[in-house]
């Protein structure tokens, strides 16, 4: 599922725009703010794979709010709205980066064909790093409930039959229509899940050493953590520092 973050100050294409990604609710999940200040706080957590934002908004603009997520490293598919009076900083915004404009009133159609090319960008970005895309969105109930529990507790240990016991299902039944559904066992979805977040604590995190890496992705064991890491990357953790 894709986390999709709206910044927009007026209420009512604020919660226009939210109600109308809503009747998408298998394909986005979906967070509303209302200035840029708000959009700052909520990207850290939310960490949103696309963000559609306003550009002037009291307290911070959009533009303001980008550069700082920018300088903070966040890599989230950006769309702007604008009206035409902001034109000229909307080409500007898309020069700098941004993926693309929106302008007022919203049609919602050309919302949805701007989010899914968003979505061929990130999965495409997914594949070049080696890095498991959002799960394709026809699966069912129980296994978004699986990935998500992956996506909240991958650092810790975790276990097929844990998930099965706390969605409700028999574990031979998760494991199967896991496995139908997103092309991977779960083991090796949780693997790469966790290799996929070693990799971004590598390129962002010089300062950590690789044992607390290991540890930060759920693999106490830092030889087992190099093994599976190979196993994905074809390179040792520490070659995949210095190649980046």
């Amino acid at each position: 599922m894709y986390r999709v973050l709206i910044v927009e100050d007026e209420t009512n294409a604020r919660e226009g725009l939210r109600d109308l990604l809503a009747k998408r609710i298998d394909r986005y999940e979906v967070r509303a703010v209302k200035n840029g200040k708000e959009g700052l706080r909520e990207a850290p957590e939310f960490k949103p794979h696309i963000i559609i934002t306003d550009i002037r908004m009291p307290i911070m603009s959009g533009l303001e709010m980008l550069q700082e997520l920018k300088d903070g490293d966040c890599r989230a598919e950006v769309l702007l709205l604008t009206g035409y009076a902001d034109f000229k900083y909307a080409q500007k915004a898309v020069q700098l980066g941004v993926r693309d404009y929106i302008l007022k009133p919203i049609d919602p159609q050309t919302i949805f064909d701007q989010l899914d090319r968003c979505v061929r960008v990130l999965d495409e970005r997914a594949k070049d790093e080696g890095a498991l895309p959002p799960p394709d969105l026809d699966v069912s109930k129980p296994v978004l409930m699986a990935i998500k529990r992956i996506e909240q507790r991958y650092d810790k240990p975790i276990s097929l039959t844990s998930i099965a016991d706390e969605i409700g299902i028999s574990p031979p039944y998760l494991s199967r229509i896991f496995a139908k559904e997103t092309g991977l066992g779960f083991a090796d979805y949780l693997i790469q899940f966790r290799i996929g977040k070693a990799k971004e604590l590598i390129r962002k995190g010089q300062h950590l050493k690789i044992y607390e890496i290991a540890k930060m992705v759920g693999y106490p064991d830092v030889k087992y953590f190099s093994t599976q890491f190979k196993k994905v990357t074809g390179i040792p953790p520490l070659s995949y520092r210095f190649q980046k």
